[in-house]
């Protein structure tokens, strides 16, 4: 592994601790509401929680831009994951949750996930591709979206006809899809602002440049705010790893399916297959006591 894939791996692992401690700062924000209180544009007014929403949304952002340019899209979700252990620790001394045995499982596996997905060695050179509106990449790139939209939809019908428990775990994941276009599309940004940079902007990416902010913008707002709405029906160090389910995986299918490229060595596929697998063993082991709590009347 070369310096600068080093540089990126830790500048992603800092963006991951600095992310899920404002996480721990929402989340403890929202468990003083008073009794009953649903969560509202009131938050803004409260310190704690603008204090977590910055750390989340604005100071980890520097970290997540400098990952993003050295190593791509495909391993940041992995490496943002490894803030579940200072979220799971931040969760025990300051918001007084608890964890089962089988929970601090769940987390481990997580993390192990993260080493595998690093080890796959799976990063992309987001300037060297070009988004030129209506290309075959532009295509694929829109095709992945849509699904990933489709995917929102479906979680949004379901949220209607279920109880509060795995309501909550409905709207974890959901902000999980929005993190996987925003993320995406903010690689694809990123690779823009390159071209612009260097002087070879093609002048068919004017029209993914002006279509992609309005979208980065909302998928970045409604994420945030289903985040905080599965905070409301449930545990912190339980939504925060759902959430990112999505955001694991999705990387995979950004690596052979839209950018469609070869696995660098022998063991990147098993490595990738094994980094997923895991990913979803610990999202059931994380969700399985959420789902069957009391509802919260």
């Amino acid at each position: 592994m070369d310096l600068i894939f080093l540089l990126g791996v830790a500048l992603g692992l800092s963006e991951g601790i600095v992310n899920n401690m404002g996480i721990v700062f929402q989340k403890l924000a929202i468990n003083r509401l008073p009794e009953g209180k649903k969560v509202t544009r009131g938050l803004l007014k409260n310190k704690m929680w603008l204090f977590g929403f910055i750390m989340n949304g604005y100071l980890s952002m520097p970290f997540a831009v400098a990952a993003l340019a050295l190593i791509g899209p495909a391993l940041l979700p992995g490496l943002d994951a490894f803030g579940l252990i200072f979220l799971a620790i931040g969760s025990l001394k300051i918001l007084k949750e608890h964890l089962k045995a089988s929970e601090i499982i769940g987390i481990i596996m997580m993390v192990t996930a993260i080493l595998f997905l690093i080890y796959s060695g799976l990063s992309i050179t987001i300037e060297n591709y070009q988004y030129v509106f209506g290309s075959d990449l532009f295509n694929r790139v829109l095709l992945f979206t849509l699904i990933v939209a489709l995917g929102s939809l479906c979680y949004l019908l379901l949220r209607r006809r279920t109880s509060k428990g795995k309501k909550a775990i409905l709207y974890a994941l959901d902000s999980g899809f929005m993190s996987v276009v925003n993320s995406f599309w903010f690689a694809v940004l990123l690779g823009i602002v390159a071209h612009i940079i260097s002087g070879t902007f093609p002048f068919g990416e004017l029209y993914v440049l002006a279509g992609s902010i309005p979208l980065l913008i909302y998928t970045n707002f409604i994420g945030i705010y289903w985040l905080q709405k599965s905070f409301e029906f449930g545990q912190a160090s339980i939504m925060r790893p759902i959430e990112q389910a999505p955001t694991q995986i999705a990387p995979i299918f950004y690596y052979f399916a839209v950018y469609m490229l070869a696995p660098v060595e022998f063991y990147s596929l098993p490595f990738a297959v094994t980094g997923i697998s895991l990913v979803l063993v610990s999202m059931y082991l994380l969700s399985k006591r959420q789902a069957s709590l009391r509802d919260i009347e």
